[in-house]
């Protein structure tokens, strides 16, 4: 079992938090006991981890590991979103696109991402290199600008899977009447060093004319993976997650939690 942060720390993040059924900003959960209130497909290999490994599955389209909580405060909020993660080992895709990423505004604790169930996903290729923000209702329209982000020592958008953590985070800023801009980074593993630039959206309602069933902003939130392959394995691992409200003023109290979290989990390692 991990220690804790500092009650210092403590006090200044993650007053209010709760990781009961209906979570509120700001939370966190270092992965220490498990994942969020609804995990599938994830195991914990032990070190405060969530991996999921998936061994030639060769499907286009396969289950989506989940971690969620429902966040019942996001409403007309500023926040950010964030989670460590790495891939340890990446099998053949056969042209099909591995990712990982947050979930937002779901409908639905799964992430089903079906008509009557819509979400957004913030995601980073493992295939390409490209982040991304898009709604995923069976449709799987993409909102956003696509940057191509090299990780890794890797070249022309093709991720190199090793040992290095990263940070993923999406800025969500509340213009009011559910509509928010978004922004989503890569960062190291302490959050504070951002690679390449950030994918936008800007102007973005819940009641999207593209979607059937509106978004739910104080809907589900949390991790996902989603790992089509043809052959050899595919292995990630998240190492927390984060909800941190107003990003503006927060962002330094972000970059310090995460690099707490981190520091000491690997010193421990």
């Amino acid at each position: 079992m991990k220690n804790s942060l500092p009650s210092l720390a403590t006090a200044c993040f993650l007053a209010g938090a709760s990781l009961s059924p209906a979570a509120t900003i700001a939370f966190s959960n270092d992965f220490s006991a498990g994942g969020l209130d609804n995990t599938s497909l994830f195991t914990q290999p032990g070190g405060g981890l969530l991996r999921y490994s998936v061994t030639t599955n060769n499907s286009a389209n396969p289950a989506v590991a989940y971690s969620s909580s429902q966040i019942t405060n996001a409403a007309d909020t500023s926040f950010s979103l964030s989670t460590v993660f790495r891939a340890t080992s990446l099998g053949a895709n056969g042209g099909a696109n591995q990712s990982v990423g947050i979930g937002l505004f779901g409908v639905d604790a799964t992430f089903a991402g079906a008509a009557t169930t819509p979400y957004l996903t913030a995601s980073y290729s493992l295939t390409n290199g490209t982040l991304s923000i898009t709604e995923v209702d069976g449709t799987n329209t993409v909102i956003s600008t696509a940057p191509v982000v090299d990780l890794n020592g890797a070249t022309g958008g093709t991720f190199t899977a090793g040992s290095t953590f990263y940070t993923l985070r999406v800025d969500v800023t509340s213009l009011g009447s559910g509509t928010y801009n978004f922004s989503l980074g890569v960062f190291d593993a302490t959050g504070t060093t951002q690679f390449g630039s950030s994918s936008t959206v800007a102007n973005y309602n819940i009641a999207s004319p593209t979607t059937t069933t509106d978004l739910n902003d104080n809907g589900f939130y949390g991790i996902r993976a989603r790992l089509p392959q043809t052959s050899g394995t595919t292995t990630v691992e998240f190492d927390s997650f984060a909800a941190v409200p107003e990003p503006t003023t927060s962002g330094l109290l972000l970059g310090g939690m995460l690099a707490g979290l981190f520091i000491r989990r690997r010193a421990r390692a």
